[in-house]
């Protein structure tokens, strides 16, 4: 008695689907795990823009807290708010920094200054697109102009 190839499990060859699963898997792999990537890489930016933000408003009313006021620039305060985004992967030029006093000027102790910085997610580049701006985060700190001085 002979036996089929179902009996045997063994495959004549015959079979028009053989093989396709690997190339199917392949297919849908990358198409759910590239926009899945991108997601988590974007949200890993969010994350680091996030932190950066808070730490550049915080550092500039740092330095007005601890400066006396006749001491005390604006150039200061914005040079020193841009240094913190470095470390969390944000470049200098990429922060917006804005002071703002009371008296106008942070020449007066007493005064209340506010400082806020903003930086923006962009996705990133893709072709024929570019890089396109999805959010902005921003943080602002306020302290007592020479509280500290």
């Amino acid at each position: 008695m002979r036996s089929t190839p179902l009996e045997t499990g063994l495959d004549d060859g015959d079979d028009p689907d053989g093989g396709s699963a690997m190339v199917e898997f392949s297919v849908l792999a990358v198409v759910l795990l590239v926009p899945i990537l991108v997601f988590v890489g974007v949200l890993a930016q969010a994350q680091a823009a996030s932190f950066a933000a808070v730490s550049a408003a915080q550092q500039g009313t740092q330095v007005i807290a601890q400066t006396p006021p006749e001491e005390l620039s604006l150039s200061q305060v914005e040079s020193a708010a841009r240094l913190p985004p470095d470390d969390h992967g944000i470049a200098a030029e990429d922060v917006d920094i804005t002071v703002t006093c009371a008296d106008g000027a942070c020449t007066e102790a007493g005064a209340v200054a506010t400082v806020t910085a903003v930086v923006s997610v962009e996705l990133p580049s893709i072709p024929f697109i570019g890089a396109l701006r999805i959010a902005q985060m921003e943080h602002s700190s306020t302290v007592v102009v020479g509280r500290y001085a």
